[in-house]
């Protein structure tokens, strides 16, 4: 059961809810102001519940029925109104059986009524189906043709742009659309079982209403003034009596007809200054009395300025280095009556900014020369004046620009050549580097095997005594520690040579999974030593743009270091998985090993750093892993709980 609702009291959902006692029920709120992004919900609801909140349930109820006519409605309502929103239910056009208004004050008892209105749109929407699939995909039935008709119509009179009431042969509302909710300022749920009279001002309430009793076959009209925000609004209204199956009631059109009275009267009295006046409306416009007096500014002119009709005052929008000027010359043009015409700027209030304008100003004469009025227009030249400005850089300033661009060049050529000699020097450096650490460590090979054998030898020396003493033999495992730590350290800094040669490997197109089980074969004695379960979740056909000897060094290390961390209280646990983030294709590799504890990440990539010092190691293969995928434009991240385990995360970028 789904059921969804507008504007249903809390306490009245509530109680719904704990009577119907079906804790599959679900209830779900779509707003009022916008149905059309509900239409989903409805389509998939068994019951629409509309509230004692709502504010125009008769509207929502025709619009709700013309849309899904197979939908049961309910509208709820106090006891107050409950009379009123039933006695319009009856009488409204395009609203049908599916509907039905109760009051609150059943209770416990709205359940029942819930149960029964949602098998209804069950039952509707299981015949519909049953018919639709045997009607054929060529045959429109009548009831769906009819439903299409009442849709368009009402959309039609909703969207009109007049007020439509709806009312009893009485002149009682039944409703009206959200044109005339908003010209008389009032909700339907205000108006609904009022008199259409009380809507209009008491002075004329007594002619509507006997305007409004009216019952002619025939539409009539009247033109009525409605006082509205302190200025008069001039409606015209039209009533239209109807009979249908046997009912009667009256429908009135209500049309906003200010802008045309006020227009025939301006007509009227001017015709020319309307015609002036209209002509310059895309800019700033205005006019004014014989004397300067300014009595009428375009609407262009407040949006520009920020004032309004009530406060308007032309001398506050000039610049105040601009005003003496334009005072002067304004009242020589009104002494001699000739044209008005000059440049300056005026405050734009959307930016707080002045702009130049050419205001001119053309005073409006009769037959004998006699002025009438002015009319002026404030055309925007800022962009203009910032021409002008920028051509009147003169040659001297162009030269010396040229001449500071050009010692800003030699400059630039200077430094240029300079990090060039920098660089090349920074490469022969680097080579130097690397030819001396591989020499090195080369070097340091012979000495550290002598070393080593010598020991040997020496072990093979001693008499039987000796090689019994424990002491002797601490320092012999020692010593033989030590020299596996140098020849460790040694393989370390000539891995760190090769890494840079590494770098220049040309790149192909990498399998990544068929290469994960590449490495998973060299490891293959030591998995099934440590009992160790491997899970690669990869796509097979997954490809990266990637060095093959670099990819498998990284898979290698990170494969290698899980196996080496594991943990002795569990078996051993690889997890690889792949995705895409953004750009980067990421493999990550997790384990449930020993994890590590530290504050900062990027420690644990440095060279020689180790995390545990228990197992054999040098700390030199995390470090070559960031700087193989650094080096390629990618990035690794780690995440790792101390007796958990740990993930680390490879981002190889697209190509």
């Amino acid at each position: 059961m789904k059921v969804v609702y507008i504007g249903l009291r809390e306490a009245t959902l509530q109680l719904i809810k704990e009577s119907l006692e079906d804790p599959k029920a679900i209830f779900l709120p779509i707003p009022e102001a916008d149905l059309s992004s509900a239409w989903g919900e409805l389509h998939e609801a068994d019951l629409l519940l509309i509230g004692e909140e709502a504010l125009n349930p008769i509207q929502i109820t025709q619009k709700v029925f013309s849309h899904d006519a197979q939908l049961s409605i309910i509208v709820v309502n106090d006891e107050q109104n409950y009379h009123k929103i039933k006695q319009s239910l009856l009488f409204t056009p395009f609203i049908g059986s599916t509907v039905q208004s109760v009051s609150n004050a059943a209770g416990r008892g709205l359940a029942a009524v819930v149960k029964d209105h949602v098998q209804r749109t069950q039952q509707r929407r299981s015949y519909s189906s049953i018919k639709n699939s045997l009607a054929g995909v060529t045959v429109v039935s009548t009831q769906k043709v009819e439903r299409i008709k009442t849709d368009y119509l009402h959309k039609v009179l909703e969207g009109a742009p007049v007020g439509l009431v709806l009312m009893s042969k009485a002149g009682i509302i039944l409703s009206f659309n959200t044109y005339a909710a908003g010209l008389f300022k009032k909700s339907e749920r205000e108006v609904l079982g009022t008199s259409v009279a009380t809507l209009f001002p008491e002075d004329v309430r007594e002619e509507m209403e006997e305007f409004f009793g009216q019952s002619r076959s025939a539409p009539i009209s009247r033109n009525v003034a409605y006082p509205a925000d302190k200025k008069p609004t001039f409606l015209e209204v039209i009533l239209s009596y109807v009979e249908k199956e046997g009912f009667s009631y009256k429908i009135a059109l209500i049309k906003d007809v200010t802008d045309q009275v006020l227009a025939r009267k301006s007509i009227e009295e001017s015709a020319q200054k309307v015609k002036m006046i209209v002509g310059a409306m895309p800019e700033m416009a205005w006019t004014a009395q014989p004397d300067g007096k300014i009595d009428f500014l375009n609407h262009r002119w407040y949006e520009y300025t920020g004032q309004t009709p009530s406060v308007a005052a032309w001398e506050q929008a000039v610049h105040p280095d601009d005003l003496p000027g334009v005072l002067s010359l304004w009242g020589e043009a009104l002494q001699k009556g000739k044209l008005y015409q000059l440049e300056c700027r005026y405050l734009q209030a959307s930016d707080q900014i002045y702009r130049w304008h050419l205001t001119r100003a053309l005073p409006v004469k009769d037959k004998e020369g006699k002025i009438l009025s002015w009319v002026g227009t404030c055309t925007d030249i800022q962009s203009l004046k910032d021409t002008q400005k920028e051509l009147q850089m003169t040659a001297e300033e162009l030269a010396a620009s040229n001449e500071e661009l050009s010692a800003a060049n030699e400059e630039i050529t200077a430094s240029n050549e300079e990090l060039h000699e920098i660089n090349e020097r920074l490469i022969k450096v680097n080579a130097d580097l690397d030819n001396f650490i591989y020499t090195a460590s080369h070097d340091l090979k012979a000495p550290i095997a002598n070393i080593e054998g010598l020991v040997l030898l020496l072990e093979k020396k001693l008499v039987k005594e000796d090689k019994e003493n424990q002491q002797v033999r601490n320092i012999f495992g020692m010593i033989h520690s030590s020299v596996r730590r140098f020849q460790g350290t040694i393989a370390d800094l000539t891995e760190v040579v090769k890494l840079q040669r590494l770098m220049e490997i040309e790149v192909e197109e990498v399998n990544v999974a068929k290469l994960i089980e590449d490495v998973k074969l060299d490891f293959s004695q030591q998995l099934q030593e440590v009992e160790a379960r491997v899970e690669v979740q990869v796509d097979n056909n997954l490809t990266v743009s990637f060095s093959r000897k670099n990819l498998k060094s990284i898979i290698y290390n990170l494969l290698s270091n899980a196996i080496k961390y594991r943990s002795p209280e569990r078996k051993l646990h690889i997890k690889i998985t792949s995705c895409q983030e953004g750009r980067f294709q990421v493999l990550a590799v997790q384990d449930n090993g020993l994890g590590m504890e530290f504050k900062d990440p990027e420690k644990i990539f440095g060279m020689f750093r180790r995390m545990h010092s228990h197992v054999e190691g040098t700390g030199i293969g995390l470090y070559m892993v960031r700087k193989i995928i650094e080096n390629e434009g990618g990035f690794i991240k780690v995440e790792s709980q101390p007796g958990k385990g740990s993930t680390f995360r490879v981002y190889f970028p697209e190509r």
